[in-house]
């Protein structure tokens, strides 16, 4: 090292010397040895000075190293947490979609419990149902009214097929229309059935079977198991059967005869009638820099085992809520499904249940159209009539019967014609036929029925019957069974009668 001393005196000068800084005090000795040598000997060791530049450039590695590892130790602890905090969150959510799960499950099972009560109420109801049907095909029989294409005899509705089978599908088409192959039981309907036939051979409900106390042979039987206890309705041919046969009804002279069944091949074919990553560590050129990125690269690695660990947590997780979403969608689809099913399932009890109302209503209405006649009705065929004993108008007589719950009688039949002959005694009585506006040409009168229907059978009426050209009602009947007519509609000259009523 150089610097300047200045010396007092009178001329000021100034001195240049040199002065050596060492490492330690080895070296100043050997300086001073040789200093000496450089005196009178010869020169010894010399030791080397210390260069500044080196120790600042170690300093600054270190420090920048540091500063590295700082950043990177929070960079992996913000890391960290928040690897931690997400897993905490999922742990969480997956319990609360376990609970929702489990509960799902639980709606689940109490829907599908809650789906077979249902089937099995449904399955009641259907029961009641047929059993109502049942019972209003059992009522129908002792009603007037038939269904459509149908045809009443007596209490009884016939229908005859207009297409050709076998026996067995004839008497299958008829059990599908809630029904059997017709039994004949007297002689006014065997006919009725072969005026229905029009000279026409049709399978009746007459059919052998093995002779159930013999357990050899066969006998005839009807298709309600009971035996064939009239046979003068029979041919020749039925005898005694040998075989299997179907009885069909009926010949040219009114007579049964029989046909092969049972699929057999020569069995004919005939009509029916039927009823009802971490960063890397900058290198150095010195040891003690080398050390320490050592034991960051060591930090980082296990910062960076530890991030590996977390990640396959948090995928492991992710994964586990992946399937308990998917697992929860589909039971809510399910349970969707359920709900769904139970609401159809409500809907069909709670149609099964009206139509229940409805057939319990038919059977009221129908019941009360087969009860017995009260004191004082008398009962012909499936209605029950009235005569009054006291004589009044034909409006006041109407108005008598619609208190009662019935109306002036309708007469449809010769039948019911000589029926009312026969209880009115050859006194006249008025009937519910009486004159109306002519509503097709807006002019005159016309005979219509109570229920507004025309007069479409006027052979019973006498000629003053005829076309009527005033307010006039009939009534039954003169001594030759004949209608007669007298004025109405609150008519001085309207007369007083007795009146028939009918339910």
């Amino acid at each position: 090292m150089r610097y300047n001393q200045r010396q007092e005196g009178h001329g000021e000068e100034y001195d240049n010397r040199e002065v050596v800084i060492y490492d330690n005090a080895t070296c100043v000795r050997n300086a001073q040895n040789d200093l000496q040598s450089q005196a009178g000997g010869p020169q010894t060791r010399h030791c080397p000075p210390v260069h500044r530049k080196s120790f600042r450039g170690a300093i600054l590695s270190l420090g920048l190293l540091c500063l590295l590892m700082v950043a990177a130790i929070i960079y992996l602890t913000i890391h960290y947490f928040s690897f931690t905090t997400e897993k905490q969150q999922l742990s969480i959510f997956n319990e609360q979609l376990q609970t929702r799960s489990n509960n799902l499950s639980n709606s689940h099972n109490q829907a599908e419990k809650e789906v077979k009560q249902l089937q099995d109420k449904i399955t009641d109801v259907l029961a009641d149902n047929i059993r109502l049907q049942d019972e209003i095909k059992k009522l129908r029989i002792k009603t007037k009214e038939c269904p459509k294409g149908w045809t009443r005899f007596g209490c009884s509705c016939y229908f005859k097929s207009s297409e050709k089978n076998k026996w067995s599908e004839s008497r299958s088409n008829c059990q599908e229309k809630g029904s059997d192959l017709v039994m004949i039981n007297s002689r006014e309907e065997q006919e009725f059935l072969a005026d229905l036939n029009k000279n026409e051979e049709s399978w009746i409900g007459l059919r052998t079977t093995e002779n159930k106390q013999t357990s050899t042979g066969f006998q005839w039987e009807w298709v309600d198991e009971s035996p064939l206890t009239e046979p003068f309705w029979a041919t020749a041919e039925l005898g005694n059967p040998t075989s299997w046969f179907a009885a069909s009804c009926c010949d040219r002279q009114g007579k049964w005869t029989r046909g092969r069944y049972h699929d057999n091949p020569d069995s004919p074919s005939k009509t029916w009638i039927f009823s009802e990553g971490p960063k890397t560590p900058v290198p150095s050129k010195f040891l003690r820099g080398a050390a320490v990125f050592l034991g960051v690269l060591c930090l980082l690695m296990v910062v960076g085992i530890i991030i590996v660990i977390l990640t396959v947590q948090y995928v492991l997780v992710k994964a586990e809520k992946q399937q308990l979403q998917t697992r929860f969608n589909n039971l809510s689809n399910s349970y969707n499904q359920s709900q769904n099913e139970v609401k159809q399932l409500r809907d069909k009890i709670t149609d099964a249940l009206n139509n229940a109302s409805r057939l319990q209503d038919e059977i009221s209405k129908t019941k009360d159209k087969t009860k017995e006649c009260r004191n004082g009705w008398t009962r012909f065929g499936c209605s029950c009539y009235f005569k009054s004993s006291e004589k009044k108008k034909w409006s006041e007589s109407r108005s008598n019967c619609q208190e009662r719950g019935s109306d002036l009688v309708m007469i449809n039949s010769k039948e019911e014609q000589e029926f009312l002959a026969d209880l009115n005694k050859n006194e006249e009585s008025w009937i519910g036929l009486r004159t109306t506006e002519n509503k097709q040409t807006s002019t005159g009168f016309q005979w219509e029925w109570v229920d507004e229907s025309p007069l479409t059978e006027p052979f019973w009426a006498t000629a003053e019957l005829g076309n009527p050209t005033g307010w006039f009602v009939a009534s039954c009947c003169d001594r030759q069974g004949k209608w007669t007519r007298g004025r109405y509609n609150t008519n001085p000259d309207s007369p007083s009668k007795t009146w028939i009523c009918e339910k």
